[in-house]
């Protein structure tokens, strides 16, 4: 199954009995698009339902009891056809994708530019309904070897056995610019590499292939090695793994604490 699937191929299917849409957009929306969605989309809160909101840390995986209970709320079976999209083009909607792989349901989908994509596709948005639905039959398995620890990437910096790939901005990873978390230094993880989120999508769309494989070898990806995404909480990291798996690599691992928890755990603070 392709990762990405287009505005017309999405419309294709919205009739289709198994298909789950999720819209992922979150907060305060930094466009129009705040109060409309596409037809049956359910609304998600991956801050609230999909994290582990007693971490010290934002935005961590929350355990599988909690994710597959969500679900089942949700109305999740476990044959869906998932597809999930957020009002920013390509933001929120790559995390919900991890998740999902994470927890071992493989039938998942980006829809490739988000709402406003589909917009401009010329198909049309609503509102939002509360529906009740029928509850799932979605089971969680969490694949343990897809969230990396601390100690992990502590033991890495001196016996390097992965790559860590950080989807920050070059200013907060270089220490030129600061963290949007004001109490912590920006800086970078000891032998990590920088690909800006940003740097892999165009107009909220990935890019195609062979720019994205000139992105990643600019970069020095070293393919010898796996990889592992960090960002500042772990939710742009995977945007780029997914633009990695889009390239071919196969990782799915995220440091799930991201520079926060480095940050925090190294005593870097303002």
């Amino acid at each position: 199954m392709n990762i990405l699937i287009s505005p017309k191929e999405l419309k294709s299917k919205l009739s289709e009995e198994n298909l789950v849409l999720l819209d992922a957009s979150q907060g305060q929306s930094i466009n129009k698009l705040a109060s409309k969605t596409i037809v049956r989309a359910r609304k998600i809160n991956i801050k609230n339902q999909f994290s582990n909101t007693k971490s010290s840390f934002p935005n961590t995986l929350c355990s599988p009891e909690q994710f597959e209970l969500v679900c089942q709320k949700l109305g999740i079976n476990h044959d869906s056809n998932i597809v999930v999209f957020d009002n920013r083009g390509t933001h929120w909607s790559p995390r919900i994708w991890w998740m999902f792989r994470t927890m071992e349901h493989d039938d998942i989908q980006v829809l490739n530019g988000g709402l406003p994509a589909w917009i401009d596709t010329g198909f049309s948005i609503e509102p939002p309904k509360e529906i009740p639905y029928p509850l799932g039959s979605f089971k969680a398995f969490q694949k343990d070897e897809n969230v990396v620890q601390f100690q992990e990437v502590l033991d890495n910096t001196t016996d390097p056995k992965f790559q860590i790939v950080d989807a920050r901005s070059t200013g907060r990873f270089e220490r030129i610019s600061p963290e949007p978390r004001a109490h912590i230094k920006s800086g970078h993880i000891p032998n990590s590499i920088n690909i800006h989120y940003e740097s892999v999508l165009e107009n909220g769309k990935f890019k195609d292939k062979g720019t994205l494989r000139s992105i990643f070898e600019k970069a020095g990806v070293n393919e010898q090695l796996d990889q592992v995404y960090s960002c500042g909480s772990g939710v742009t990291a995977c945007i780029v793994m997914m633009a990695a798996q889009i390239v071919g690599y196969s990782s799915l691992k995220i440091f799930d604490g991201s520079w926060t928890e480095w940050a925090e755990r190294q005593g870097l603070f303002i």
